[in-house]
């Protein structure tokens, strides 16, 4: 499905889009789920996926409460 005008509009204005229902419930759970083993190290990460620190965490400013608090972002997933 393309974008229509108003969203590319938005993009251009907000730097994002939010798809509301793009993915169901259960695939967020289980995409949350997947991510988790990743972070606790209980499963190897795919090829070409990177985590993300949190620039405090790297300048020793804070310490996370839990190991996935130490992540902000998930780059090539898909």
């Amino acid at each position: 499905m393309p974008l229509t005008p108003e969203q590319i509009e938005q993009y251009r204005r907000d730097g994002f889009l939010v798809f509301p229902e793009l993915f169901t419930s259960d695939d967020v759970q289980a995409l949350l789920h997947r991510l988790n083993e990743y972070v606790e190290e209980k499963r190897p990460v795919p090829s070409g996926v990177a985590f993300q620190v949190e620039p405090s965490l790297k300048r020793e400013d804070a310490s996370p409460a839990a190991r996935r608090d130490a992540f902000r972002k998930v780059e090539n997933l898909a």
